[in-house]
């Protein structure tokens, strides 16, 4: 992985969540709220569990760039990786992994939150130390832990998987479409 493989892939992933952000904006909130049935989730939620992701992806990196303890990633990771992404690719649904599904009532989404997060993950990625270009920094909870450049993939392949799901929801609830 180069520099700039991290960067073309974390600003594909800036594009997507810019142009999902844009959409958002222009939703009522009844839109946001709007459910297909009970049991499902609303653009809220997917908001909410997108924003969640990076900001646990964004805490486990800050935390293992500061651990005595990095280890170096292998075949076996860049082969979990890939499987990862391909999953995220295919049109199928999966049940979120109990560490980051929409469950919790109390739950609080607010997209000023979300765009600073943003930007200390700019930050991060811009910093970002060389001599961690190998490291396995975050992990994820089925395929463990990942490069920072797979980690950013994923959350780009992540969040266009989510985008069938608003679609969906969307054009259920007959508002505008993303």
């Amino acid at each position: 992985m180069s520099y700039s493989s991290l960067k073309r892939a974390s600003q594909n992933y800036y594009d997507s969540t810019d142009q999902l952000w844009d959409w958002y904006s222009q939703l009522s909130e009844s839109d946001r709220r709007f459910v297909i049935k009970k049991g499902s989730w609303s653009v809220y939620d997917v908001f909410y569990h997108l924003m969640a992701i990076e900001e646990m992806m964004l805490r486990q990196v800050r935390n293992r760039l500061i651990s005595p303890k990095i280890k170096k990633a292998g075949w076996s990771h860049r082969k979990n990786a890939v499987l990862l992404l391909v999953a995220l690719w295919l049109p199928k649904k999966y049940k979120a992994p109990s560490t980051v599904s929409v469950q919790d009532n109390e739950r609080t989404f607010d997209l000023e939150n979300w765009k600073s997060t943003r930007l200390e993950f700019q930050e991060l990625i811009l910093n970002y130390p060389k001599e961690h270009k190998t490291s396995l920094v975050f992990k994820h909870p089925l395929a463990g832990p990942l490069l920072m450049h797979h980690g950013v993939k994923f959350l780009t392949y992540h969040m266009k998987h989510h985008f069938q799901q608003l679609r969906a929801i969307s054009k259920s609830g007959g508002f505008e479409t993303l």
